[in-house]
C-alpha cells in the first residue's frame, strides 16, 4: 500500500522499498518529508496507482473479484484447464501479453588448442582408457567424433568429451573421409529407459545383434582413415600402442 512518501515508478516497482521508507521517515525532518510527500504526490497525478486485482490459486478456487471479472456463476464452472485459462487471459487483460519463453540453444564449446581434424589424441576415460584415436569432427553436442579405426586398436566410432582427452602434435591427412552423415543421432539407443546394472543384465543374457547400416558406415570410415595412416611412417605402430605413464616418468613434463 501507498504511502505520504512513496509511489510507484512502474507497475509493482516502488520508488522507497520498506526499509528506506522507515529509515527516512526516523531521520529527515518534517520539512523534507513534507517536499518528498509533495513529490510523491505529483507522481501519483501523473501515473496513478493501477488497481489491484487478486489473482487467486488454482486449487483454493476463485475469489469473488475473479469471478466477477470473468462472469463466472460458481466455481464449479471454473475447473481444470478452462479455469487456467480465464485466469491466463484475465492476467493479460491487465498486464498486457506475456513474453514468450525464451528457448536456450546449445552452443558447442571452443575446441581445445591444437584439435583439428586428423588430430591424434589420447583418452583417458571409459573402456577405451590409454588408447589412441583420430580425431573426425565436432558434433552438435560439443563432444568429439573418434575412430581407432577400429581395424588398428578395436577404438571403434565413439564420442568422449574434449576434456577427457589430451591433444597430441601427431596429425594425420583426411584425404577421402567423409563423415558429415554421422551426427549425435548415429549414437541413440532405441528402446525403453532403464538402469545400468538393467542394461549390462540385459546384455548377457541377449547378444544384441549389429546394426547393418552402422556397421557399413564404420568399414566406410576405418577404409578412408587406415589409407591415411598407411601413408605416415609408423603411424600403424603407434596408434595400436596404449599410452602407459610409468614411475620413472613426469607427465607435466612430457610433450605431447
Amino acid at each position: 500500500m501507498s504511502t505520504d512518501i512513496n509511489f510507484q515508478i512502474a507497475t509493482g516497482v516502488w520508488r522507497y522499498t520498506q526499509q528506506e521508507e522507515a529509515l527516512l521517515k526516523s531521520k529527515l525532518s518534517k520539512d523534507n518529508l513534507k517536499k518528498l510527500a509533495d513529490i510523491a504526490a505529483k507522481a501519483k497525478a501523473i501515473t496513478p496507482e493501477p488497481a489491484r486485482y487478486e489473482l487467486p490459486k488454482l486449487p483454493r478456487g476463485p475469489s469473488q473479484t475473479v469471478r466477477e471479472l470473468i462472469g463466472a456463476k460458481d466455481d464449479k464452472a471454473l475447473e481444470g484447464r478452462e479455469y487456467e485459462k480465464l485466469v491466463l487471459d484475465l492476467y493479460d487483460a491487465m498486464h498486457g501479453p506475456r513474453k514468450p519463453r525464451l528457448v536456450s540453444k546449445t552452443v558447442p564449446p571452443k575446441l581445445k588448442k591444437g584439435l583439428k581434424p586428423g588430430s591424434v589424441v589420447i583418452i583417458l576415460k571409459g573402456i577405451y582408457t590409454g588408447r589412441r584415436a583420430v580425431f573426425l569432427k565436432q558434433c552438435k553436442s560439443g563432444e568429439l567424433l573418434l575412430t581407432g579405426p577400429s581395424t588398428v586398436n578395436k577404438v571403434p566410432l565413439t564420442r568422449i568429451s574434449q576434456k577427457y582427452v589430451i591433444v597430441t602434435s601427431t596429425t594425420i591427412p583426411m584425404d577421402g573421409v567423409n563423415v558429415s552423415s554421422i551426427d549425435d543421432t548415429y549414437f541413440k539407443v532405441s528402446g525403453r529407459k532403464r538402469s545400468r546394472e538393467v542394461f549390462l543384465q540385459e546384455q548377457k543374457d541377449q547378444a544384441q545383434p549389429v546394426d547393418p547400416a552402422k556397421e557399413k558406415t564404420q568399414s566406410e570410415v576405418d577404409a578412408a582413415v587406415l589409407k591415411n595412416v598407411e601413408k605416415v611412417e609408423l603411424m600403424k605402430d603407434y596408434l595400436r600402442h596404449r599410452f602407459i605413464v610409468s614411475k620413472s616418468m613426469a607427465p607435466h613434463r612430457m610433450k605431447f
